[in-house]
């Protein structure tokens, strides 16, 4: 009897809870985000408004005498999202000892003064050194330099770092290129061909990435 009405009152506890359960609900709410979309930033220089940057820069640096210079101006402007710092190097240098065309018999040397300063008969020896007498001096970004100082086999292929652009920032200056007043005639007719190239770094990150290789001493980023 006892095992009877256990079980009729089991049954009337289910009962129960079935139209409970079916007398309310829970009210919820949800919202949604759609369509997202991941987009990478970017890191992008223009040198003198060109991007891909292809001008050259050498149309007054042919026949300057010793003593005479040439500042070419220099715009460089960053059209990406990100803030970026710039290096420039001086690369791909060639020099060579001119023109051979004294003496006209025995093309040696670009003229007879040339000639005689690289030991004349029975002695001349071709000196193409003239990246020795060639400095560099800058005016762009945070980086100023006098001439005298950056002399172009001393600094070949090593980075020297011009200053930190942010996004759509822009710096005007100039890179300037002398022949060493006290240049002799051993260079007379000499050339040198060289590269000018940029370099733009992302310059925000969990670290702070690490500069281009090799930095000139003394001219890296702080």
């Amino acid at each position: 009897m006892k095992k009877y009405l256990l079980l009729l009152s089991l049954a009337a506890v289910l009962v129960a809870g079935a139209a409970a359960s079916g007398t309310f609900a829970l009210f919820s709410d949800t919202e949604t985000s759609e369509g997202n979309v991941f987009t990478a930033g970017t890191i992008d220089l223009a040198v003198n408004e060109e991007n891909p940057w292809s001008s050259k820069i050498d149309a007054n640096l042919k026949d300057l005498e010793p003593g005479m210079y040439d500042d070419i101006p220099v715009t460089l402007t960053n059209v990406s999202s990100n803030p970026m710092d710039v290096w420039m190097r001086v690369t791909n240098i060639e020099t060579d000892g001119g023109l051979a065309t004294y003496p006209s018999e025995d093309p040696v040397a670009s003229s007879q003064p040339e000639y005689e300063a690289e030991g004349g008969p029975g002695s001349w020896a071709a000196i193409d050194d003239i990246d020795s007498v060639i400095s560099l001096a800058l005016d762009l970004g945070n980086q100023v330099t006098d001439y005298e100082i950056l002399y172009i086999d001393s600094i070949k292929d090593k980075w020297i770092y011009l200053d930190n652009l942010g996004s759509l920032g822009y710096r005007t200056g100039s890179i300037g290129f002398k022949l060493d007043a006290g240049a002799g005639d051993q260079y007379q007719g000499d050339t040198m061909t060289f590269d000018i190239e940029f370099f733009a770094q992302q310059s925000e990150g969990d670290t702070q990435p690490d500069p281009p290789e090799p930095e000139l001493s003394g001219y890296g980023r702080t």
